[in-house]
């Protein structure tokens, strides 16, 4: 049994030059919460749905878990030496000798041709600060620790502020509709659940929805690299290109607005500045037009009857 933050679909890890991980039993969560608890019944293979964190168990035992924030943990000096590889976890076991191994979910492409794997390490928080962990072996997703003991627990980088932008990393385009305004906000983001998260959260507080398209962009993207929102259609796009980063979950994450009509179908791609190639694409229906508006009458509603409330 799971209970936790809620599922979210597009936290799901691929990538076309990468090979597929063993799959483990997935656990679905069941609630939304600030943490979630996982009572594995029995020893086994278990993976949580939304964090994609997973552990492999010698016998039954309840693991609570949340996420954390990098920036709350890494000094200014550590930042410029070590880059956030993955989400940052506060991990807590009932008997930490039930864990044989965990595997934290990592975004960087371990088949790049600059991938540098023996710079991946893992970061544990303690009373007395950062101690660096060497992977007991790693996954095209995760980072593996055998026998580990828990508190902070999250996948760093090894790599001076200025190379950054050398690692490959798996990426994700996450599209919401605006319950405000005929616009959709896309993010361009690693494919971090903690971000993921961020997101729909931010989005939801302003009653947003999101649009159910494929997130994977076809090919690892690169930090400090630019990238330009194309549509088939002329729409409004702000801004007009938008650079590749890192924000800590705590952060408001950019995105690119993209104001929409009553155009009939049409297609948006992201597209490197550079040479103007594809890395994902996707097409609207028309019927996405009429949610916005039914979205926007029943917010204009709701604000009205708020307003009569106070009156």
């Amino acid at each position: 049994m799971l209970k936790g933050m809620h599922q979210h679909i597009h936290a799901h890890a691929s990538c076309k030059i990468c090979l597929s991980e063993k799959q483990m039993l997935v656990v679905f969560l069941s609630s939304l919460c600030v943490s979630c608890r996982m009572q594995c019944p029995r020893a086994g293979n278990f993976e949580c749905s939304v964090t994609k964190l997973k552990f492999e168990m010698r016998s039954g035992g309840t693991l609570t878990y949340m996420y954390s924030s990098w920036d709350q943990h890494l000094g200014k000096a550590e930042m410029q030496d070590w880059m956030a590889a993955g989400p940052l976890f506060n991990i807590q076991a009932d008997a930490s000798g039930k864990v044989a191994t965990i595997h934290l979910p990592l975004f960087i492409c371990l088949k790049g041709r600059k991938t540098d794997i023996s710079q991946i390490k893992i970061a544990h928080f303690l009373d007395v600060g950062m101690t660096v962990e060497e992977p007991t072996r790693m996954s095209p997703f995760h980072v593996v620790l055998e026998n580990p003991t828990f508190s902070f627990l999250g996948v760093l980088c090894k790599s001076m502020y200025r190379l950054f932008h050398f690692f490959p990393i798996h990426s994700v385009v996450q599209l919401y509709q605006s319950s405000r305004t005929a616009s959709l906000h896309l993010y361009v983001i690693p494919n971090d659940s903690s971000l993921i998260q961020a997101i729909k959260d931010e989005e939801e507080k302003h009653h947003s929805m999101l649009v159910q398209k494929r997130p994977q962009t076809d090919e690892p993207l690169y930090f400090g690299s630019h990238y330009v929102v194309r549509s088939s259609t002329d729409l409004k796009i702000n801004p007009e290109e938008l650079e590749f980063s890192y924000q800590n979950p705590g952060q408001l994450q950019s995105f690119v607005e993209i104001c929409v009509g009553k155009e009939g179908r049409i297609e948006l791609s992201l597209r490197k500045k550079e040479n103007l190639c594809s890395v994902w694409d996707a097409w609207l229906e028309p019927g996405i037009y009429s949610q916005m508006e039914y979205f926007l009458l029943a917010d204009t509603r709701q604000l009205c009857k708020e307003e009569l409330k106070s009156f």
